[in-house]
């Protein structure tokens, strides 16, 4: 009988998941969104933007579509890879969400790089 490699059992999606946690993240962002007057530890175990993004929505509870970031007065530019893996560690930021949420809570996400605070 084959095994079907798309398929794994409870224990083996379970045991994924602690292994997962239990890694130590590339970076810390503390990012304060629309709303609060608090900042949100945002760990990301990837310096990519994919994760930077999933990490956003679970924490904002949205459905993140497109990161931009601003720094300064300068226009919005749509984040990369590149632009993660340039944020340094413990970088305070605050985040604004660029279209109103819908049903499905879809949004771009603006982040601006706070240059006056330090953690």
């Amino acid at each position: 009988m084959e095994k079907n490699e798309g398929c794994s059992s409870p224990l083996q999606t379970n045991r994924k998941t602690q292994e997962q946690s239990l890694q130590r993240p590339a970076a810390c962002f503390y990012i304060q969104f629309p709303g609060n007057d608090f900042y949100h530890a945002i760990y990301v175990h990837d310096r990519t933007i994919r994760e930077l993004r999933d990490q956003i929505s679970r924490k904002a509870r949205v459905q993140a579509r497109c990161i931009f970031n601003r720094r300064g007065a300068g226009s919005n530019m749509l984040a990369g890879d590149g632009f993660v893996r340039q944020i340094p560690n413990r970088q305070v930021m605050a985040a604004e969400f660029l279209n109103p949420l819908n049903v499905d809570r879809e949004t771009d996400v603006l982040l601006t790089i706070k240059d006056d605070f330090a953690c």
